[in-house]
């Protein structure tokens, strides 16, 4: 199809939005019926007729209204792709179409009705006089994530001591519930009755108060204790009951904290504990790093939205005021009225706060969005494939789904170039802070 023959022009209705009349010459539009009939002629099988050697007229009477439908997606992909050719006048907010009569035999005219970015200049972002602190060696901090690596190899192993919180104490127990006549259930009686049972010594434990009173004992001591069963307690014969607990201790595993050895560097991915401190510095560095330019780019887009104003086109913000809308009822955990209620004057006014948030998040979120992408674009940052590809990956662990199939439901549910589009402002956002600081370092 030639798009050079297509008649496109375009009119101002309000700021940030346009309206586009676009012609198509009928020897294009003839031209887009003969493709389709061809490509339908040599897809279905009419009776009486070997594939593909239907006759033109049979084929266009038959599917008129599928062809139709294909002629006019086909015209409009072509008209599309030549207005996102002009970076002034490509689309931002989904076409509204205005379509006429389309027919092989005539010329075809149609109007469209859509957003654009908004026109500005950008402010001085590459003097924004960031921070740019250097890292500082803290040996005490390495000797903590030593530790901490110390303890994530530890083994559950049989103490010659008291228990202490977060042991796990083996034992032999049973317990009595108050003024009860009723049978016992098969669900509660795991939890009134064990031998060499082991009970964790935490807050929420299988038995009631175990923390309280099993902390500090030793094996061979003998422990009584009551308990009251909440209220919301999964097993309903027990929920609200008063027990009587007896117990033996037979055992108690504590974590036993391995020595800082090589043999131990090893397990934790290191050669030696030279080398896993090395390695435990650098991880050290590069968190600092990481924070401090996190810092620096909620800095940088504070100082960037700071006094700039542009006009933000309208059904983009409707959108996004609509979108917030339901995020913020979400976060607040309001829920949906149903539309058969009348709203009370109360709830209208809630409503009213809450849209008026909304537009001011919404409003802060276009800002960010037009500003950095204009900035992304006078500093030719773009978003590699690799990148995307890691961002969807880590996206895909957070939802633990494969990687893959997450990638599928963002292009099936039109979501991958917003997806890309948010590495894109990061990218952009980067950009300030390392311009911004780099005559600092």
């Amino acid at each position: 199809m030639n798009k050079e023959a297509f008649k496109i022009d375009f009119k101002d209705i309000e700021e940030c939005r346009k309206e586009v009349n676009v012609e198509v010459p009928q020897k294009e539009v003839s031209a887009a019926y003969e493709k389709n009939v061809a490509m339908i002629r040599n897809q279905v099988n009419l009776p009486g007729f070997r594939a593909g050697k239907a006759p033109k007229a049979l084929v266009v009477k038959k599917f008129s209204k599928e062809l139709e439908g294909q002629v006019r997606q086909d015209i409009f992909q072509s008209v599309m792709e030549s207005i996102f050719e002009d970076e002034d006048n490509a689309p931002v907010s989904q076409p509204e179409v205005d379509q006429g009569e389309i027919s092989a035999k005539s010329d075809f005219t149609f109007t469209l009705k859509f957003d654009v970015s908004p026109k500005f200049d950008l402010p001085d972002y590459k003097s924004l006089d960031l921070k740019a602190e250097e890292f500082k060696a803290d040996d005490k901090a390495v000797e903590e994530e030593l530790k901490t690596v110390q303890e994530r190899f530890g083994k559950l192993e049989v103490v010659d001591r008291a228990a202490a919180e977060d042991d796990f104490v083996k034992c032999n127990f049973e317990g009595e519930v108050k003024d009860n006549v009723d049978e016992v259930p098969e669900a509660a009686n795991g939890i009134l009755k064990g031998e060499d049972r082991w009970i964790p010594l935490k807050e929420t434990s299988l038995l009631p108060e175990a923390l309280q009173n099993l902390n500090g004992k030793k094996a061979g001591d003998e422990v009584e204790w009551t308990a009251t069963f909440a209220e919301d307690h999964p097993v309903e014969f027990l929920k609200g009951k008063e027990v009587s607990y007896k117990c033996s201790v037979v055992e108690v595993h504590g974590r036993v904290i391995p020595e800082l050895d090589d043999e131990l560097a090893k397990q934790a991915g290191a050669e030696s504990v030279v080398d896993l401190k090395a390695k435990t510095l650098e991880g050290l560095e590069a968190k600092f790093n990481a924070e401090k330019l996190n810092e620096n780019k909620e800095a940088a887009l504070e100082k960037l939205l700071e006094g700039f104003e542009c006009q933000l086109p309208p059904t983009v913000f409707e959108n996004e005021v609509n979108r917030m809308v339901l995020t913020l009822k979400h976060e607040k955990g309001i829920a949906q009225q149903e539309a058969s209620e009348e709203p009370t004057d109360e709830d209208k006014a809630k409503e009213e706060e809450l849209k008026k948030e909304a537009e001011e998040k919404a409003v802060k979120e276009l800002k960010t969005r037009f500003l950095l992408s204009k900035i992304a674009k006078e500093e030719e940052v773009k978003v590699e494939e690799y990148e995307l590809q890691y961002q969807i990956y880590m996206m895909a662990q957070q939802y633990q789904v494969d990687p893959k199939v997450f990638q599928e439901q963002l292009v099936k549910n039109g979501s991958i170039n917003e997806f890309k589009e948010q590495i894109l402002i990061d990218k952009a956002l980067g950009k300030v802070v390392e311009l911004s600081t780099l005559k600092d370092k």
